[in-house]
């Protein structure tokens, strides 16, 4: 099947009910028709096979921006991650390659007995998952994820890859128990009951710091050493999986979470890839919006924010070409101080510019209230107007000139990020 933009299989079962509150929920699953449809679109789910292809001005939200990529269970947490990472991006992408709520958590609850705690378990997936997606559509960002499944992969595939990451050794049983024993002697892991029968297990060893945490439902409390293996393993098979995502959608990839452990520095002589610096382009007035302000934004300011990133793309490329053979990051960092920051800082300086002049000439004559008013209501006669009356209301030519500055500054490339920079400040 194709590609579509905010279609998701748990989206149907929430327009099929009419989910609009998690309180929703517990009456919806005591009905036994909405729980046999939950479980016919989440088996078809799994049936389905998307059609592989480049998605133009897509990134694949990898680590820590997917569900089975790391993203927390709450839907509180996912939410907050949203909030704050996604809408960033939007300065250059259009689209989230996204998986969301996993069909195959549903489909393999479904196979268990329903015991007195099955529909307990169901209504916890329900109360994370059907929140999530709600959030998304409230905030405007459904419109602009894809939701498809990540890459499959045959174990040989795997491991192909694992070696070419250079992880492969790691991947031995003795050399990951060696390792999760360093660092469990080292203090490096922490275990938490917070629950009758749940654990949480996070590593906090200064190389693995930036990886997801594991939860386990059980009466014993975990052993350190499993635990580590089985944060380990689970974040390189995920950072795996992604990358192959990413290769077969021809989209970029986006990581929240970084562990130091598995950085690797960019090869020796490779030209680094505009989508990468993008990536890397940190905008920090965009950082102080949420994901739904740069949303309205973005759509309300459409033309301008298309001028901004026709000439991101180009100063990004001109970057490129005179430092070839630099990390993406370091590329990114140019482009900000060499193009945004001072383009941005201009148009701040001729707007306070103007404004203080129009202030000052308005004090000598009339009000800036009576100048503006003035502008007004010959903005609305005919354009002959004698040289006299310009000529004798020196506030109002300002005021002329304050407007002809702002128009001008309205066509500039960065208008953008200087209304987001005033949208920021409220």
């Amino acid at each position: 099947m194709g590609l579509a933009v905010g279609q998701h299989w748990l989206y149907d079962w929430i327009d099929e009910f009419e989910v609009t509150e998690t309180s929703d929920l517990h009456a919806i699953i005591k009905y036994p028709g909405a729980v046999s449809r939950l479980y016919e679109l989440a088996t078809a789910s799994l049936a389905n096979r998307f059609d592989a292809g480049p998605l133009n001005g897509a990134v694949v939200a990898g680590s820590g921006m997917d569900i089975r990529s790391g993203m927390c269970d709450a839907f509180t947490c996912r939410n907050r991650i949203v909030d704050r990472n996604f809408g960033q991006l939007l300065h250059y992408f259009d689209y989230f390659v996204m998986e969301g709520p996993l069909a195959s958590a549903y489909a393999n609850l479904f196979k268990t007995t329903r015991d007195k705690k099955w529909l307990d378990r169901l209504l916890l997936l329900l109360r994370n998952d059907v929140p999530f997606l709600l959030h998304l559509r409230t905030i405007g960002l459904d419109k602009y994820v894809v939701f498809a499944g990540k890459r499959a992969l045959t174990a040989t595939e795997f491991h192909a890859r694992l070696t070419a990451s250079g992880l492969g050794n790691l991947w031995e049983p003795e050399e990951l128990e060696c390792l999760a024993r360093e660092i469990s002697r080292d203090g490096g892991v922490e275990v938490r009951q917070a629950g009758p029968r749940t654990w949480k297990v996070a590593l906090r060893h200064p190389l693995f710091s930036g990886m997801p945490g594991h939860i386990y439902e059980r009466k014993t409390r975990p052993k350190k050493v499993e635990a580590a293996i089985d944060i380990i393993t689970s974040f390189v098979r995920a950072k795996i999986i992604d990358g192959a995502t990413s290769e077969l959608y021809k989209a970029a990839l986006a990581d929240l979470l970084h562990a130091e452990f598995f950085e690797q520095p960019q090869e020796s002589g490779s030209k680094a890839q505009v989508d990468q610096v993008a990536l890397s382009l940190n905008i920090p007035v965009l950082d102080r919006l949420k994901t739904r302000d740069i949303i309205t934004l973005r759509e309300s300011e459409h033309e301008h924010f298309e001028r901004f990133r026709a000439v991101l793309v180009e100063a990004i490329a001109e970057t490129i070409d005179k430092h070839e053979n630099v990390p993406p990051e370091e590329i990114a960092g140019l482009v900000w101080r060499n193009t945004i920051e001072p383009s941005v800082a201009e148009i701040e300086a001729k707007l306070k510019a103007s404004k203080r002049s129009l202030a000052l000439k308005a004090a000598a004559g009339l009000t800036v209230g009576a100048a503006t008013a003035a502008f007004g209501t010959l903005a609305a006669l005919p354009f002959v107007v004698t040289a006299g009356i310009a000529a004798a209301s020196t506030p109002l030519l300002q005021a002329y000139k304050f407007f002809d500055d702002k128009q001008a500054i309205e066509v500039s490339e960065m208008y953008f990020l200087w209304k987001a920079g005033r949208h920021s400040h409220g």
